[in-house]
């Protein structure tokens, strides 16, 4: 059950650069956001022009900056870019085709689709370092802010919007009494990561505990030692 002083977070996903919609790899790589990317964002900013969001946050990408900037000005918010926000960086797969990977490598294709935490990327950064990174500084803005009765947003790249939704969903079955199966639970393993949080979902919101980002907060303490 939500609590008067947990927080509620928005998390939008970056609009489309031209990488994104030819299915390449983009990591940290810089791009600007695509003439349909920028259509999508604006109408996906028009449909949630009447939440209460006083703070977007996002990376400093054209493609997130720029969808948090068309947010900022449909709602009415103030954006902020943090650098720590940034796409999970991939290293030389930054700018191929997932089609390429499969057919150069097709056991770590199948790896990065179904367990994408066991892959090491070359010159890239392991999941478990870019999800520390982007949940430690997301936590930091969270954990300062005292009024709970505006929402704050996040603009994310598709594998750090993942890599938060993934936390999000671990906390909530955490503190959920679910009933899960013993046949459920494989199922949503076989569905493989990237399937449970697909890019191009609408916003949405989420609830933010402070217990939630104290747990956080303490994990990332202790990986770093």
């Amino acid at each position: 059950m939500a609590k008067s002083s947990d927080l509620r977070l928005l998390i939008i996903g970056a609009g489309a650069s031209a990488w994104t919609q030819a299915g390449r790899l983009v990591g940290s790589t810089d791009l600007p956001i695509s003439e349909a990317g920028l259509i999508a964002v604006t109408e996906e900013a028009q449909r949630c022009s009447n939440f209460q969001v006083g703070l977007i946050l996002s990376g400093p990408s054209e493609t997130s900056h720029k969808t948090a900037a068309i947010f900022a000005e449909q709602i009415g918010a103030k954006s902020k870019v943090l650098s720590d926000l940034e796409e999970m960086k991939l290293g030389l797969w930054e700018g191929k085709l997932l089609s390429e990977l499969a057919e150069q490598n097709p056991s770590v294709h199948r790896q990065w689709v179904e367990d994408p935490a066991s892959v090491l990327v070359p010159g890239g950064e392991t999941i478990e370092s870019a999800s520390n990174r982007i949940i430690s500084e997301l936590c930091q803005v969270l954990e300062k802010t005292k009024d709970a009765s505006s929402g704050i947003g996040v603009v994310l790249e598709p594998i750090a919007r993942a890599l938060v939704l993934s936390w999000i969903q671990a906390n909530d079955l955490l503190q959920d009494e679910l009933d899960l199966t013993a046949d459920e639970l494989p199922q949503t393993e076989q569905a493989g990561f990237w399937k449970r949080f697909p890019a191009g979902s609408p916003s949405g919101w989420y609830m933010i505990s402070r217990d939630m980002i104290k747990k956080a907060k303490e994990q990332v303490r202790v990986g770093s030692q």
